[in-house]
């Protein structure tokens, strides 16, 4: 009679099948079979695979003194598409490298964040912009590989591009008053602010006069109210409307549409994220488009830890228009 296993395979049975030992197995799955002839670690890495054998997570904190977890910590921002496609892409990317990706906001305290990735003995944590010197430090002191996000100042001159662009796109018609139009939830928005630079560098570049930032919450009622005060600004003027993602735009769009405004030439009104959304309503909405793929790419060389591979950095290239009627 055969004996016929019942649950998850372990170790121990793909050892068998491999004919190695247990330790060995651990070595290989784990990401640490650099000492082994390569037939040894195709023979277990095909068993494992034969057997559907995932290693136990506690195991490999045991052998290696940390866990599988790949910690991404965020700023308290607001989850738009374009982060949230960045993410799902990049939980794909580091499941492949055999690793678990877990995302946490900030909070105030620094210190708290430190202590909880230490007590997670997270194998890596990838700071978008949150940990200052000292707590980058305390992490790795106690072991924990830190992957920041491309060079802050690279960052900060790429987003003020994506601004500079928005401008350059609501003025192809003629000058207009300038109005950045920042989310107003509550939350943080480092990106939104430093866009916000580039849409008033370009805007004074071209001699239009300081850009004027004005806070849109999403609901009809204080959406309008906020158009009543760009349009105060504007005076009778044309206004060209930078918006911080698509989701402000298409408030900014409803009120103007509400007061019977006419799109684009009373309101010129560009988003950023091309979301699916903003290229079904009528009109459709001008955005800009970011590759996505850049902080990823740059995430995942990191996590391999190969100094070889390529760091893009973001450049204009990597900014799309997508055109629509609101331009």
């Amino acid at each position: 009679m055969t004996d016929q296993r019942v649950g998850p395979s372990r170790s121990i049975d793909v050892a068998e099948l491999a004919g190695v030992s247990r330790s060995t197995v651990s070595f290989i799955v784990n990401g640490r079979g650099d000492r082994f002839p390569e037939a040894t670690r195709r023979r277990v890495l095909a068993a494992a695979a034969q057997l559907n054998y995932q290693p136990s997570t506690a195991g490999r904190t045991l052998v290696t003194g940390r866990s599988d977890l790949v910690v991404m910590l965020l700023p308290d921002v607001t989850f738009g598409s374009q982060l949230q496609d960045s993410i799902d892409r990049l939980t794909e990317e580091v499941s492949e490298l055999g690793l678990t990706l877990v995302v946490r906001f900030s909070s105030p305290r620094l210190y708290e964040t430190v202590r909880v990735v230490t007590a997670l003995q997270a194998d890596a944590v990838v700071d978008i912009g949150v940990l200052d010197e000292k707590s980058a430090t305390a992490l790795v002191d106690a072991g924990v590989r830190v992957i920041s996000e491309v060079d802050p100042s690279v960052s900060a001159s790429f987003n003020a591009a994506v601004g500079q662009a928005q401008v350059v796109e609501v003025v192809n018609s003629g000058p207009r008053v300038i109005v950045y139009a920042m989310l107003a939830d509550g939350r943080s928005a480092p990106l939104g602010l430093r866009r916000a630079e580039g849409v008033d560098l370009e805007s004074r570049r071209r001699d239009l006069g300081e850009a004027a930032l004005v806070q849109v919450s999403l609901t009809r009622a204080l959406a309008a109210e906020s158009l009543s005060r760009m349009l105060a600004l504007a005076e009778g003027r044309p206004l060209g409307v930078c918006c911080y993602n698509d989701e402000v735009a298409i408030a900014v769009l409803g009120a103007a549409l509400d007061r019977g405004l006419r799109v684009p030439r009373d309101i010129a009104i560009i988003g950023v994220d091309a979301t699916a959304v903003g290229q079904l309503i009528t009109p459709q909405l001008s955005s800009i488009e970011v590759d996505a793929h850049l902080l990823t790419d740059h995430i995942v060389a990191e996590l391999r830890s190969d100094s070889s591979e390529s760091r893009a950095s973001p450049s204009d290239a990597d900014i799309h228009l997508i055109r629509g009627g609101t331009t």
